[in-house]
Parts: structure tokens; sequence; C-alpha cells
């Protein structure tokens, strides 16, 4: 128990940290990313709501997730509020977070650490410390295959069929490509094949 006075005199107490009574849990302990999984919900957390602290108080959930070992230093962090006892993720949402913000290598298994942080509110002279359930998870990650995008019409000066059509250089797969040269006066389009015009993104 620590004891101090703030700037107005006041008696402040720091009581100490409760046990977990949240107990996360995750509805796996591991998921495997695929192309065809990215809109479907792969992964949800659960945990009871906290340890109350006083009539006059009140719980707000702050979720981090994060690479292990790495003391959520570059954590996703989601300010839950009140009364939220759950986060999902989709494959996307995992994707994202694994291969685009923490540059996981496709096609690695990865284990994440997970945190929900119950914080004490309205209790203005008496710190209350947080309270804290952490639980593990790993996620397998995939190799995208490349796809071909070709610039091809009468701006394309190799010619106007598709056989003609320009190479672009595919920098994130399906998601960002890119192209410098000279085009001539016309119009031009994508497309995903030299032998087919459709799809295409006009």
């Amino acid at each position: 128990l620590f004891i101090a006075c703030d700037d107005e005199n006041k008696l402040v107490k720091t009581p100490p940290q409760v046990e977990d009574s949240m107990h996360i849990t995750a509805s796996s302990d591991a998921v495997e990313l695929t192309e065809g999984n990215q809109q479907d919900v792969l992964l949800t957390f659960d945990w009871n709501a906290g340890t109350g602290r006083g009539e006059e108080t009140y719980l707000t959930y702050l979720f981090k997730i994060d690479i292990a070992e790495n003391n959520f230093e570059s954590a996703e962090r989601d300010e839950l509020g009140e009364n939220v006892f759950s986060r999902s993720f989709t494959g996307e949402d995992l994707y994202k977070l694994t291969i685009e913000k923490w540059k996981v290598k496709p096609g690695d298994e990865v284990e994440l650490d997970v945190k929900v942080i119950a914080t004490v509110n309205n209790s203005p002279n008496l710190y209350m410390k947080p309270e804290v359930s952490t639980t593990k998870i790993r996620v397998k990650t995939y190799k995208v295959a490349p796809t071909d995008l070709f610039i091809i019409g009468s701006a394309n000066p190799e010619g106007t069929s598709a056989t003609k059509g320009i190479l672009m250089n595919e920098v994130t797969p399906k998601k960002i490509y890119t192209w410098g040269g000279n085009l001539k006066v016309g119009e031009f389009k994508f497309i995903r094949s030299k032998t087919e015009l459709l799809p295409s993104f006009n």
C-alpha cells in the first residue's frame, strides 16, 4: 500500500492490482490465413467484466495485439469503452496486421501477444491500478500468387491489340502496380491477360 499527497494535499491511496477476473480467451489458439477466407471471421477474443471498484467508478476496456515478445511496442490498439467484452478479426484484418503492419514474411507462422486492460474511471482521489488479462495465439500467413496486369489501348506505343500489352510491376500482390514510360495520345485500360480482354479496369 502506497500513500501520497497530491498538489491540493488530498490523500491519494494506491491499492494493489486486483487479480485477473477477466480471463480473456480466444476462439482458437491457431488460425491459418488463405486467399479464400479473407472475409470470414477467423478469430474472436472474449473476456469477463473486470472487478468492480466501487459504486461511483466504471471500467473501460483497451484491447491490444502485437507480435510476441515485443512488449506491445508496435501493438494495434482498440479503445472499446464500457461493457464491451469481445473483439473479432477477419482473415483480411489479420493479413493486414501480420503482413502489412508487422512485415511478417508471407508464408511464415507467427505468435501474437494479446492483452485486454480494464481501466478504472471516475475515481479522482484514489488511483486504482488497471486489471490486465493476457493470452497468446498463432497465425499462419500465406503467399499470394502473382497476378499480371497489362496496359493496352491506343495510348500503348507497342500497338492496340491485347498481345501488345505492357506488363506492369506488381508492388503489392493484386493491389498496387507501377509502370513508368512514354504513352501516345489516346486511351488506355488494364487487363489481366494478353489473351483475354475481360475482365478489365477502365
